[in-house]
């Protein structure tokens, strides 16, 4: 009977990881862009080495954010969860799994008095940015209680002490966004576009593209708790996209970043 629950979860695992891939399209390593979330970081976090995946602890909590379903089904049983976490194991130390690099974060900006003689529309000061060198892409301490119960891991009832809660974006370089330019008759179109939509704060709409490439440092081992432990990426803004609305269905620009 044992040997058929570790066949048969073996089993299910399979389908799991290709039910994980089958999801993405352009293939492996997130190539596309998504907005943050707990699930996806960790196994960025994860797939990048940023935790021994080879402790029992990391691998558990890992096992349960990934493959809930074969947790509650075999975890009870020492012996066989001993096997099918083992799997898991060496799924990430050979870096078979699919897991996401390419996140996206969105912002708002307000437009000041275009300006005719450098063809632009300096922003108001509450929304330039001056020399930014990271960013937040997801930091459960804000999120409300409700979204903190999203984020808790196959019933647990308190977050994760193995994985952090805090993980930021580093850039290579630090940036500066403080101004659209535009040339004068698209500064028009779009200040008319502005008014048809009694957008009177000249508020616009931003999505900052980033490509994460590696971790700063690893994480340290358990016991420690890793909620109070930022996870902090190597990251390339590759670009930033503009828009009308706030769903980011009518676009303006795209500023690419050199």
């Amino acid at each position: 009977m044992r040997f058929f629950v570790t066949v048969f979860a073996a089993f299910l695992l399979m389908l799991a990881f290709g039910a994980a891939r089958a999801g993405v399209i352009g293939g492996d390593k997130g190539e596309s862009f998504a907005d943050p979330t707990y699930k996806e970081l960790t196994q960025t976090l994860v797939m990048m080495d940023g935790v021994d995946i080879t402790d029992p602890l990391v691998a558990n909590g890992y096992a349960k954010m990934m493959f809930c379903d074969l947790w509650k089904t075999n975890s009870k049983n020492d012996f066989d969860w001993q096997k099918i976490r083992q799997q898991i194991v060496n799924r990430v130390t050979q870096h078979k799994d699919y897991y996401r690099i390419q996140y996206q974060l969105g912002g708002t900006i307000f437009l000041n008095v275009y300006n005719f003689e450098t063809q632009d529309f300096p922003f108001k000061p509450e929304s330039a940015l001056t020399r930014v060198g990271s960013m937040s892409l997801l930091d459960i301490s804000f999120l409300s209680d409700k979204e903190k119960g999203i984020k808790k891991l196959c019933g647990d009832t308190e977050l994760s002490v193995v994985f952090p809660v805090n993980f930021t974006a580093q850039m290579h370089q630090p940036l500066t966004f403080d101004r659209l330019k535009i040339p004068m008759d698209e500064a028009k179109q779009l200040l008319d576009k502005m008014a048809a939509m009694k957008n009177t704060d000249r508020r616009l709409y931003v999505r900052f593209r980033f490509r994460l490439q590696s971790l700063i440092n690893k994480m340290p081992p358990p016991p420690i708790n890793l909620r109070r432990t930022r996870a902090m990426f190597v990251s390339e803004l590759s670009q930033i996209d503009v828009f009308l609305d706030k769903d980011m269905t009518k676009f303006v620009t795209t500023v690419f970043i050199r």
